[in-house]
């Protein structure tokens, strides 16, 4: 009977063990990137890559906070979040600024209107209170060297684009570019390994 107990925990203890190993590969950790009204971004703090394409990719989690539906608008490829530029460094902040970055549109009565439309014809992506939605997106040219990544300390990713979120009534709009509310550097710690994506239709692609 002893030995039976000790046989069943060393299993249990094993089953512990790689659960807890499959949560971390799960759940890697993440950087706040914006703090709003009605939502929370977070991105990884891990690059992905896909078997479909050579390019690499951030994964961007958006929770609903508020109290109602949130609707998010995707119906414009170009309304994500996505790595704009990225440079090896030796902190975990950018010493050499050189990137363009998209201007992002006004927040006008005509916007406000189109939401409205959108809402009515039900084109905006939905998300319940306390949900959370989540995408990829690519980094559309190369990425950096495994032998670089090697030499360095830090990777630094900086994140441009902008989003439009509604609850029905308010409209909140998230941009990378004049906004001081968001932190547009992903620094990741060298050497790391690239993680492949298994939910290729969370891919959003800017065409």
């Amino acid at each position: 009977m002893q030995k039976i107990r000790i046989v069943i925990l060393g299993v249990l203890l094993c089953f512990s063990f790689y659960t807890s190993m499959a949560q971390d590969r799960v759940q890697p950790e993440q950087q706040l990137f914006y703090y709003g009204q009605f939502a929370i971004i977070s991105i990884d703090k891990q690059l992905y890559v896909s078997d479909t394409s050579d390019y690499f990719y951030i994964h961007v989690s958006i929770r609903n906070t508020s109290g109602n539906a949130l609707g998010i608008d995707l119906s414009n490829p170009w309304y994500v979040l996505y790595p704009n530029q990225w440079q090896f460094s030796d902190t975990t902040f950018r010493m050499d600024i050189n990137e363009s970055q998209i201007v992002p549109e006004e927040l006008t009565a005509k916007k406000a209107a189109e939401f409205a439309a959108k809402i009515r014809d039900k084109k905006l992506t939905m998300v319940l209170p306390g949900s959370t939605f989540d995408y990829y997106t690519e980094f559309n040219a190369e990425k950096p060297k495994l032998e670089e990544i090697a030499k360095y300390k830090y990777l630094i990713v900086a994140i441009d684009g902008q989003m439009f979120f509604t609850d029905g009534t308010n409209i909140e709009h998230v941009k990378c570019n004049g906004d001081l509310n968001v932190d547009r550097e992903l620094a990741l710690k060298c050497p790391f390994t690239w993680q492949q994506i298994s939910e290729k239709q969370k891919i959003r692609h800017r065409k």
